[in-house]
């Protein structure tokens, strides 16, 4: 039984065959997301808009507690990846809708119900998990979000990919981690009750940098992450 639901969740997660994480590894760079070529391509346009809309009538109510998690990443990227093309060209993902509505209004359809990718993010995965690194796996399409990782989430090694992506926005994203001033992304400000208020911030921020005594925050990079 545990093998044909692991077998269901893959065949979830790489909605498609392997159309959708073959597109990845073609548009994502170390410098952010080739929007222009993706845009370009028909077959990759359509490998996305096939894994978000099989995203969106899966039942993964099954799924252990990994499975889910990788398979709710999975479809907050790909339904803003989806978002951001059907509107590219763009600035920034504030042009997609007034007032941040990319991320309040329910533009997004996951497992049967109609959400915001804020829901989504905030309520399935955060309230849902009590896991604060989800903040380093979702990625805004913004330049001071966390990199958007080149493949899919997977449930086998979650913990490390987690380990993976807060390291790295914190040891070699300039706008995580401000060497010169030791100033922090304004995520650890928003969420900071995610991480266990500002004692808890302090205490997980310094696993990985030594922080001045006065914790400051660097203002949030909105503009698009797209590949220079």
């Amino acid at each position: 039984m545990r093998f044909i639901i692991f077998a269901v969740f893959c065949s979830l997660a790489a909605a498609g065959a392997t159309e959708y994480p073959e597109a990845l590894a073609r548009h994502v760079r170390a410098g952010g997301v080739d929007y222009a070529g993706w845009k370009a391509s028909a077959d990759d346009m359509s490998a996305l808009v096939r894994y978000t809309d099989e995203v969106a009538t899966k039942d993964v109510s099954g799924l252990s507690r990994d499975e889910r998690m990788a398979f709710l990443i999975n479809a907050y990227n790909a339904w803003m990846l989806r978002q951001v093309l059907e509107k590219y060209p763009i600035a920034s993902v504030k042009d997609i809708a007034p007032a941040f509505g990319v991320f309040s209004k329910n533009r997004i359809m996951v497992s049967g119900e109609k959400m915001s990718l804020n829901r989504l993010e905030k309520e399935l995965l955060i309230k849902e998990f009590r896991e604060p690194r989800v903040h380093f796996a979702v990625n805004c399409a913004s330049r001071s979000c966390p990199a958007l990782r080149a493949t899919l989430w997977t449930p086998e090694n979650l913990n490390a990919q987690f380990d993976e992506a807060a390291r790295a926005y914190l040891t070699t994203n300039a706008l995580g981690f401000d060497e010169k001033t030791g100033s922090v992304s304004q995520i650890f400000d928003w969420y900071a009750a995610d991480f266990g208020g500002a004692d808890g911030v302090r205490a997980y921020i310094e696993k990985y940098r030594k922080l001045p005594a006065k914790l400051t925050f660097l203002n949030y990079d909105w503009s698009l992450n797209s590949a220079k």
